[in-house]
């Protein structure tokens, strides 16, 4: 359901329907923290702060209320992110080669923080 809802809501953001997008993106978010899986959060918060930073880059109109949440978002992701960084090498069914993901995603948290914190 949850994934059904990301993909859903990744198409209408490319599509410019972004009130739409958020609030499904709402929901699926608070759906993976119910779920418990700190990486699959950090994935939704992540898609939160990018689809509210497209929106704000089409629109005129972005408030500092949007402005706010995306930055919540990205923070959120990118501490979810580095905690899972943190778990030794091989531990919680991490590996190597998805660390370089995580590391990856971090960065693009980190990224997505710095235009609306400043």
């Amino acid at each position: 359901v949850i994934k059904s809802c990301i993909i859903i809501a990744r198409f209408l953001g490319d599509a410019g329907q972004f009130r739409d997008a958020d609030i499904l993106f709402d929901r699926a978010r608070i759906l993976a923290i119910k779920g418990g899986n700190k990486l699959f959060c950090a994935e939704v918060s992540l898609y939160c702060a990018e689809l509210l930073n497209k929106w704000s880059a089409s629109y005129p109109a972005y408030s500092v209320e949007t402005m706010s949440r995306s930055a919540e978002y990205a923070s959120e992701a990118a501490q979810l992110y580095e905690q899972a960084l943190q778990l030794p090498a091989g531990g919680a069914g991490t590996t190597q080669g998805t660390d370089l993901g995580i590391q990856e995603k971090y960065s693009q948290a980190l990224y997505w923080k710095g235009p609306n914190y400043s």
